[in-house]
């Protein structure tokens, strides 16, 4: 015990005296930033904060036992006494407190349990002073936090616990303005970037696997920084400097521990060199893209190829990385683009000529960047198609061609140390043209876009009924034309569902992809200079048609109006006024003629002119045509010639475009009309026309000449509509009975009518609620007490043009069609209405039937609830007419027939919609007196 407490005496005397030097420290350097052990306060955890405050220095083990500063190691290598411990917690030379044999020294590979306390055995002090610059670092252990502050040719961090290392700070004292600059490989993370003074994130919880680190410019003519690290499952590895690396990479094992020294520039390495860092070196991958969709990927070093010099498909992308990059830096790279030209913007690892799919590349240019460029000269030569390998160029040179219409299959890298030989034939690397050479490139559906091909070739697919899609037109090598800017070729597409689209130039192209829209037709012109020195002249491959003739200089090639696709075209440049290739005999545009169609209608006149599709005439309004012209208009020679079919008169002869048809004013209805194109449009087109005539609406379509409409029956013609479409395409609409010759007689019609029902407001006006019943179905929206209260009349005995009684009570009578007819006249009028009431008192079953084909639905008295007639028990005369009412008299609407089964559908106030058999509701309103009365 005695001895014990004089040990323990001795170390607190220790540990005061080291607070009193840690004060005269501070005191002596208040002026600097407040640190410990090299690491700025504000940087430690709280635990150790608090230590140095309270003037202890503890550090904790990994299983939570503490050891005393006054424990640790002196500079002699031996360990202080330490009280002694029980063995229940591990007392005795196994403790963290133990002495650290001799053998542990910097200089060789013996792991020790806290490397940090190891002295510098070989003589280097523990701080090694090189003149005025000394060395720090410290090392952040897994479990451990911040180790202390070590100096030149110490150790950082642990051996033999496998704690790894997180984090890693270096920073010279004495050296103004002066960096330490690190690098790494981090666990699942890769290399880092170079960093001033601190490496890793001792917060993430990834290992540092391999370190790089050297001085900047200023301090390397003098000194050179040496390094070392110990790694899981191998130990301490060689020696490196100046920015090599040191550990592993692509093995998941950790640096552990590390040891740095500053020597003298000229001063040899600590120690063997042999074996300083395991992992793969740097490699080059790369993805080309071509023009037809395909990719290629491959690593390797230091050359490696873009593309396929082998299979003559023009690369439309690529991409570089390098790949583990053990000294930092990248290739970036620039690409000369079909069409657009050279890309403003150099990039690395991205897709070259991301913006412009499909074109292919001409030309590109690399260069390294960052380490890499001081430790290799990057060569490169470029494959183009139809050529072969170029010559090699380097340092950001052009390789490829320009105004030559030739695109690169291939590109080689190699990466050549510094002042090693440079690859054979250099020169010759990049080719230009100063000829005016016309490429162009087309995009068909299932194929997409295929290689360009130049003046007077095909463009697309022919025989496999394939789309062309788009087209991208482009004019390489002008020359001392090219000189002026505004020279060059732009093009416009009609499409599909689009229509014409606007002009674009070289680097777009005309159309569309990606949405199976085909072109139809295309326009091609030449600006600036070019305009005046050639013509440019092109030709479409058309479906049905195949190859239609040459247009030129804007003029459009395809068809319009057809919905029928281009397949392929070919362009050709010429001499300015030379003559047209003589192949072809179609016209170069089949495009659908314009019509204009005019009808002079009974009580209106001479309409306005409508186009194709137009309704010519009226519908709705029961007004015949008295006579009609019509006039073509379009780029295939040709006209129209028509004749109508006038009342008494019979077929009149046929006129032509402008000519007028029947007989304008006269009265006299026009029952049938025919139509034909003449001369070399009709070998293109058919003309499609249909009728719309009395009683019948629209009859079936037709076209080329014959009849439309009707004949011997004395229906009017009242409307007709006009198509052209391409020679045997399919009709308009439907074709059945385009011209008949019998009444109409339609087999089923039902209008919807509503059905308010009288009760309880109106227990006998059930006359009223019919009316309103079909006035709503017209769309006034009435009330429905509205009619009974305001527009028809009461009597107190006159049950013909007023109602007998009032409709509210239970005793009151009936009105008949005469009230209901003046009641409803009334009401249309004050509100403006064109539709007017009307008595058909007597028609006959057909007439009712015409009127609700029509539209019309008829008021009709009946009995209720449809049972047999009543007994009579009023009479009252009226305009020579005898009218009486029976006791179970009621009032409802037809509004639709079926004449195949012989039914009828009413709208009735007391029980809603019904159906009744026809001739039941036909006997019943014979019974009734025959009264109707319709609104149109």
């Amino acid at each position: 015990m005695v001895r014990n407490t004089h040990v323990f005496r001795m170390a607190t005397i220790v540990r005061r005296m080291a607070m009193w030097v840690f004060l005269a420290l501070a005191l002596a350097g208040a002026c600097m930033p407040r640190v410990c052990c090299g690491v700025p306060a504000e940087a430690l955890t709280g635990d150790v904060a608090q230590q140095l405050e309270s003037g202890t220095n503890t550090v904790d083990d990994v299983d939570g036992r503490q050891v005393d500063s006054a424990s640790t190691p002196d500079a002699s290598g031996q360990a202080a006494p330490a009280p002694e411990q029980d063995e229940e917690h591990g007392g005795g030379a196994e403790g963290p407190a133990a002495a650290v044999p001799e053998s542990c020294s910097p200089s060789t590979s013996v792991d020790s349990s806290v490397a940090a306390d190891n002295p510098n055995t070989d003589g280097i002090a523990a701080e090694t002073e090189n003149g005025a610059v000394s060395l720090r670092y410290m090392a952040f252990v897994q479990g451990l936090g911040w180790q202390p502050e070590m100096t030149s040719g110490q150790i950082a961090g642990t051996t033999g616990r496998s704690l790894p290392v997180y984090g890693l700070r270096v920073s010279l004292e004495g050296a103004d303005s002066c960096d330490v600059l690190l690098r790494g490989h981090v666990q699942n993370f890769g290399w880092t970037t170079w960093q001033s003074d601190s490496l890793g994130d001792a917060g993430s919880g990834l290992a540092l696997e391999a370190i790089q680190v050297k001085l900047d410019d200023a301090l390397r003519a003098k000194y050179r920084i040496w390094y070392r690290v110990h790694v899981s499952d191998i130990g301490w590895m060689g020696w490196t400097s100046d920015g090599e690396p040191a550990g592993t990479s692509g093995r998941g094992l950790s640096i552990e521990a590390l040891e740095i020294q500053l020597l003298p520039v000229d001063a040899p390495a600590p120690g063997s060199t042999d074996d300083a860092y395991r992992g793969p070196a740097e490699s080059v991958s790369q993805q080309s893209i071509f023009i037809d969709g395909t990719s290629v990927q491959s690593q390797a070093f230091p050359s490696v190829m873009i593309g396929d010099a082998g299979r003559n498909v023009p690369l439309q992308s690529f991409s570089l990385t390098v790949t583990n990059p053990v000294i930092d830096g990248f290739i970036s790279y620039q690409s000369q683009v079909y069409g657009a030209g050279w890309q403003t913007s150099w990039i690395a690892g991205e897709a070259a000529n991301a913006g412009a799919a499909g074109a292919p590349l001409e030309g590109v240019r690399f260069q390294l960047n960052g380490g890499l460029s001081s430790r290799y000269e990057l060569w490169y030569r470029a494959y183009v198609i139809g050529t072969g390998w170029l010559g090699w160029a380097s340092s950001g040179e052009s390789a490829g061609s320009s105004g030559l219409a030739s695109y690169l299959g291939a590109i080689e890298l190699t990466l050549v140390p510094k002042g090693a030989e440079p690859p054979e034939r250099q020169g010759d690397a990049y080719l230009t043209g100063d000829v005016p050479i016309l490429s162009y490139q087309a995009h068909s559906a299932d194929v997409g876009w295929q290689s360009p091909v130049t003046d007077g070739m095909t463009a697309g697919v022919t025989g496999q009924s394939r789309q062309l899609e788009a087209l991208r037109v482009v004019m390489d090598g002008a020359g001392s034309i090219a000189s002026d800017s505004a020279a060059g070729v732009r093009v416009s597409a009609h499409v599909a569902d689009i229509g014409w689209q606007g002009w674009v130039g070289s680097s777009s192209f005309a159309g569309t992809t990606g949405q199976g829209k085909a072109i139809q037709a295309i326009r091609i012109e030449l600006t600036g200079d070019l305009a005046s020195t050639y013509d440019i002249v092109y030709r479409v491959h058309s479906a049905d048609y195949g190859w239609l003739g040459w247009a030129c200089n804007g003029e459009a090639a395809g068809t319009v109006g057809l919905n029928k696709r281009a397949e392929a075209i070919e362009i050709r440049l010429l001499p300015k006024g030379s003559n047209m290739p003589a192949d072809g005999a179609l016209p170069p545009c089949i495009e659908v003629p314009g019509i204009t169609c005019s009808a002079s209608v009974m009580g209106l006149g001479w309409q306005g002119g409508v186009g194709a599709g137009g309704l010519c005439g009226t519908t709705g309004q029961a007004r015949g045509l008295d006579a009609f012209k019509l006039s073509l208009s379009g780029n295939i020679p040709g006209g129209i010639a028509y004749a109508a079919h006038v009342q008494d008169y019979g077929w009149l002869d046929a006129v032509s475009s402008g000519g007028v048809a029947g007989f304008p004013g006269s009265g006299l209805r026009v029952e049938a009309i025919r139509m034909q194109l003449t001369g070399e449009v009709a070998t293109y087109f058919d003309i499609w026309y249909r009728a719309y005539v009395e009683n019948y609406g629209w009859l079936g379509w037709t076209k080329n000449g014959a009849d439309a409409g009707t004949s011997t029956i004395g229906y009017r013609l009242e409307a007709f509509e006009v198509r052209i479409t391409a020679k045997d395409a399919t009709a308009p609409g439907s074709t059945d009975s385009p011209f008949v010759h019998v009444p109409y007689s339609p087999q089923y019609a039902l209008l919807n009518v509503p059905c308010l029902l009288q009760y309880p407001e109106l227990p006998t006006g059930c006359e009223s609620v019919a009316l309103t019943n079909v006035l709503n179905y017209y769309g006034f929206g009435l009330a429905k007490t509205t009619m009974a209260d305001s527009y028809i009349p009461r009597s107190s005995w006159d049950f013909v043009t007023s109602f007998w009684g009032n409709p509210h009570s239970s005793t009151g009578n009936c009105c008949s069609a005469p009230a209901i007819t003046t009641a409803a006249n009334a009401f249309l009028t004050l509100n403006h209405s064109n539709l007017r009431a009307y008595d058909i008192t007597d028609a006959s079953l057909e007439t009712m039937y015409d009127y609700v084909a029509a539209g019309h639905p008829v008021i009709v008295w009946s009995t209720m609830y449809q049972g047999n007639v009543g007994r009579a028990y009023a009479w009252q005369q009226y305009n020579g007419r005898s009218y009486f009412t029976v006791t179970n008299s009621h009032t409802i609407v037809l509004r639709g027939f079926n004449r195949t089964n012989g039914t009828v559908y009413i709208s009735d106030s007391l029980s809603g919609y019904v159906i009744i058999n026809a001739a039941r509701f036909y006997q019943l309103y014979v019974g009734r007196g025959s009264q109707a009365v319709v609104i149109c």
